[in-house]
């Protein structure tokens, strides 16, 4: 597991657990950490070295990013804003989601999907990496949902779970149903409550960005 931790990111964050936070500055805090968390996974899975020539004639040895095929996959929930803002930062990637009619938690586990939006592959196309960005992580099991649907569907290489708010048995969750995976987090997990929400938390973040502030 890698944790993001940088001031730009507890500031992002304040800003989504503050319950007076209107819901467009919700959308805009979500979407700046898809971008910066994106960033970062760049920075560790998909830059190499690279010799350029600079405008002087001068050799420069600098790093470029990786060609490769990936797929970010949410929740319908996440879909414009947190995976928005990874895939951003992801050049040419292939977008997708799955609705879960609000279920979540263990519900989320045998819920029933509402409706899916997944690309198919052309013949011969190989998807490198699949990411899942789910922006809050509580017990793990959407994301565990949405794993298993991105490897049936496109069995990649490898395969990268992003989160923003989590707790340790959502982490628990993921690495004890997919060792393959890696894990991005950002800054230090919650605690859960006897309901499996987080806590300190961010109440329920998808009714929180679509709400209407009077």
């Amino acid at each position: 597991m890698y944790k993001i931790d940088s001031s730009f990111v507890k500031i992002l964050q304040t800003k989504v657990r503050n319950k007076k936070t209107t819901p467009k500055d919700l959308q805009n805090a979500l979407l700046k950490l898809g971008e910066y968390v994106a960033s970062e996974i760049i920075g560790r899975e998909f830059v190499k070295s690279e010799i350029v020539t600079t405008p002087l004639d001068e050799e420069y040895q600098g790093i470029v990013m990786l060609k490769s095929k990936i797929m970010v996959i949410s929740t319908k929930d996440d879909y414009n804003y947190f995976a928005e803002g990874i895939s951003n930062n992801m050049p040419g990637c292939i977008r997708g989601y799955m609705d879960f009619g609000g279920a979540r938690g263990r519900m989320a586990l045998n819920s029933e999907i509402r409706s899916m939006c997944l690309s198919e592959t052309k013949k011969g196309e190989m998807i490198n990496t699949v990411i899942v960005a789910k922006s809050v992580l509580a017990t793990g099991c959407t994301a565990i949902t949405l794993l298993k649907k991105a490897i049936e569907m496109y069995d990649p290489i490898n395969i990268i779970v992003a989160s923003i708010f989590y707790s340790q048995q959502g982490i628990l969750d993921l690495q004890n149903n997919e060792h393959r995976c890696k894990i991005y987090v950002c800054g230090d997990p919650d605690s859960l409550n006897n309901d499996g929400m987080l806590v300190p938390g961010v109440g329920n973040l998808d009714n929180r960005v679509k709400t209407i502030s009077i």
